[in-house]
This record gives C-alpha cells, sequence and structure tokens, in this order.
C-alpha cells in the first residue's frame, strides 16, 4: 500500500499543500525535490495543518471526543471503528493524540475507507484481496488463509474490522520482509535467518522448530506455518534462560501465570515432558508440555485443577465417539491408577486418552473392532516388554465372541491387563 492510503497525490493537490504552508522559503526550497518526495512533503505538511485546526488551544495535544468529531465529518462509514482506532493510535496511553499520533490515525482511517469501496465500514475478502494483491502479487495464494486468521472477533463473520485489518497487513508485510527471494514461501535458511535476530539464544533449536512448524513437509513455511514458528519460539525465549534450555523452576514461572490452577500438576507434566531425563526441557518437550497443560485446562471447565468424571467423558466422546460405551469404565480404571478420588490428575487423564486413542489409533480399518496384530501393533509400543498376544487370547477367549477379534469393551479389559 504506497504512501498514506486515501490522500489524493495529484500534482493539484500537492501544489496546493505547499502553496498553503505559506513560508516562501520552505516554497522555494521544495521546488528542486522529485515528485515522490513532493508528494510526501505536501502529506505531512497536510496532517500538521489538520492538527493545528484542531487544536484551539494550542496545548499539543486532541481528545477522543475532538478528533471523533473532526474524524467522523472525514470518514462516516467509519464512525463505529474511531474509538478503537483512536485506543490504538494512542501510543503513549494518555487518552490524548500528539501531533504524529493523530496524523497516523487519519493515514490508517483513510487507508481502511480507500479498501473498504462499499463504504458499509467494514472489509470484505475480495476488498481486502483486491488491495493487499496489488502490494503482496507473491502471497496471492496465501491471502486467503491470512484473512481467515486475522478474522479474530467473536462474530467470526468474513468481514475484517480496523484492527483485523491492521493485523493482517502487517502479517503479510513482516512475512513478505523475511521472503527475500519473493517466492511466497519461506524457506529455513530466510526463517533462519530473521529469528536468529530475535532470538540469538535459541541457535540450536530453530532448525528443529522449523521441522515441527512445516506441517505440510514442502521444507517451506506458509504465513500460517511461519507464524506458528514464530509463536513457539517466542513462547520458548519467554522461559528459557540464556543457555536455551528451561529448568523446572523457569517453566513453572511462566506456566503458573497461564494456569494457575494447575499449579500442584506442573511438577508432575513437567517431569512427564522431560524425554531426555536431564530436567531441563528442549523446544519440542517444552511445546509438549505446554500442549498438554492447554488441553487439560480447555477440558477443565470448573477450573478446580483437576477432572470430573463428566468433563472428562464430554471432551474424550468428540475425540472418540466409537469408544462411547466404555468411557465411564475407562475413567474408573484410569482414576484406579491413580488415588481413586473420582477425579483425574494429568497423569491419569494422560493415561486414560492413551487407552482410548489406542484403540481409534490401531483400528486402520475402522470396523470398530481390533485384530491381534493391529492389537499388537499399538500396545507394543507402550509395554514392550508385554505378552500381548497371551493376553489378548485370554481376553477374547473369556468373552462371548471368541471371534479372534476385540470389541472397544473387551481392549479395556486387555489395556489394564497387559498395563497391571
Amino acid at each position: 500500500m504506497g504512501g498514506a492510503a486515501g490522500i489524493p497525490s495529484g500534482g493539484g493537490f500537492v501544489s496546493t499543500a505547499i502553496s498553503n504552508a505559506g513560508d516562501k522559503e520552505l516554497q522555494d526550497a521544495v521546488k528542486g525535490l522529485s515528485g515522490d518526495a513532493r508528494k510526501i512533503l505536501a502529506m505531512q505538511l497536510e496532517g500538521l495543518a489538520f492538527f493545528e485546526s484542531l487544536d484551539v488551544n494550542k496545548d499539543g495535544k486532541i481528545s477522543m471526543p475532538e478528533a471523533k468529531k473532526a474524524l467522523v465529518k472525514l470518514f462516516p462509514a467509519l464512525e463505529k471503528s474511531i474509538n478503537k482506532a483512536f485506543v490504538d493510535a494512542d501510543s503513549s496511553a494518555d487518552f490524548y493524540l500528539d501531533q504524529n499520533e493523530l496524523i497516523a490515525l487519519r493515514a490508517s482511517l483513510a487507508e481502511y475507507a480507500k479498501v473498504d469501496t462499499s463504504g458499509d465500514g467494514q472489509i470484505s475478502m475480495p476488498e481486502a484481496k483486491k488491495a493487499l494483491v496489488g502490494a503482496y502479487p507473491q502471497l496471492d495464494k496465501q491471502i486467503n488463509t491470512a484473512f481467515v486468521d486475522a478474522d479474530v472477533d467473536v462474530a467470526g463473520d468474513f468481514y475484517l474490522n480496523m484492527r483485523e485489518f491492521t493485523s493482517l497487513h502487517a502479517a503479510l508485510r513482516a512475512y513478505a520482509k523475511i521472503d527475500a527471494s519473493g517466492d511466497g514461501k519461506i524457506s529455513m535458511p530466510e526463517a533462519k535467518k530473521a529469528m536468529l535476530s530475535l532470538y540469538p539464544q535459541l541457535d540450536k533449536s530453530i532448525n528443529i522448530a522449523f521441522v515441527d512448524a512445516d506441517k505440510s513437509g514442502d521444507f517451506y513455511l506458509s504465513m500460517r506455518e511461519y507464524a506458528a514458528l514464530h509463536g513457539s519460539l517466542s513462547a520458548f525465549a519467554k522461559a528459557a534462560g540464556a543457555d536455551g534450555k528451561i529448568s523446572m523452576p523457569e517453566a513453572k514461572k511462566v506456566l503458573m501465570k497461564v494456569y494457575p490452577e494447575l499449579d500442584k500438576q506442573i511438577n508432575t507434566a513437567f517431569v512427564d515432558a522431560d524425554d531426555s531425563g536431564d530436567f531441563y526441557l528442549d523446544m519440542r518437550e517444552f511445546a509438549s508440555l505446554h500442549s498438554a497443560l492447554e488441553t487439560y485446562a480447555a477440558v477443565d471447565t470448573s477450573g478446580d485443577g483437576k477432572l470430573s468424571m463428566p468433563e472428562a467423558k464430554k471432551a474424550l466422546v468428540k475425540s472418540y465417539p466409537v469408544m462411547k460405551a466404555v468411557i465411564n469404565s475407562a475413567f474408573v480404571a484410569a482414576d484406579d491408577s491413580g488415588d481413586g478420588d473420582f477425579y483425574l490428575s494429568m497423569r491419569e487423564f494422560s493415561y486414560l486418552k492413551r487407552m482410548l486413542g489406542g484403540f481409534v489409533k490401531a483400528d486402520k480399518s475402522a470396523d470398530g473392532k481390533l485384530s491381534l496384530g493391529e492389537a499388537k501393533k499399538v500396545l507394543g509400543r507402550d509395554f514392550p516388554k508385554a505378552d500381548v498376544a497371551k493376553v489378548f487370547l485370554e481376553v477374547d477367549k473369556s468373552s462371548t465372541s471368541g471371534d479372534f477379534y476385540l470389541s472397544p469393551k473387551e481392549y479395556l479389559e486387555l489395556y489394564k491387563k497387559v498395563a497391571a
């Protein structure tokens, strides 16, 4: 988006703005400037004139009511957006705008109004794409997805308000800057160069984080994948020390702010996430810990730091509908693995998910039953020393079917026996 969108840039406007400055020396000085330089100067002078017209008491600041009264006249369709835009422009957070802040606010409103060709005070996907493809043609295929990601308001209405459009524009601008090759995608060298400038202490973690973020497996990052990479590195850097790894105290300090109700469980969850057993978490381990806490907290709708049977069942039926009939029994089995208090800790809930998820994952044929081969494949990983075949046959014979397949109920019995 070139310059301050929405402000005329023709020769007549430039000449008028400069002549209105009222300073002959300034007018003479700008005669030798290039066309672009003259336009920029004209915009600055016009902005200054706008500020001075509002600053009637000459105190160098403009209140929200003063700004809104003037801006609504310029941008009537954006009346509902001006208050939030004022807050965003008020970098000093003093509820007043200085000259630079007001000029920036007016420019952002002008840019938004220019893209909003329908004049309804909101930006549709076609309106956004038409404007943004002109600025970022190499990102043509990514703008739609980026639009959806930017549309974060409660309505999820496929329109962008000013704040959302600003976020979309900033994301595209940042991505395009890192995409040095201009091919519309970010390679590992491009990503690493950018991330190292932000997180030099994570040098050894960036390559692994790139691979984890590359969900498409094409060794390039889309905008969504790059956002995931940046987010994971940012979260890790906040907790990690200068050594690029996270100790238990460091992890707990950060995670307690997000999940205070899980205070008593974070230490255990840290140990479970520490696959290397070195009492430190690398990026992948920390991501696993964060994900486990996030999942558990989302299921714990009461916010009491533990999961009741109704809370667990509601979540698990959505994830494993084929196991609905055995979830209550599986809950009791998972609770028995701990303190038997009819609530599940994080470790017990993880056990329950492995139990149920194992059946769904192993049932490749999706016929709602497991063969011996399918059962051995999934349980052999979790219990390598167990004689899965022997227990399988015992469970199958003890049932009425004896058909060399296990139903969800029989699988649950197998899992409990093997785990014991």
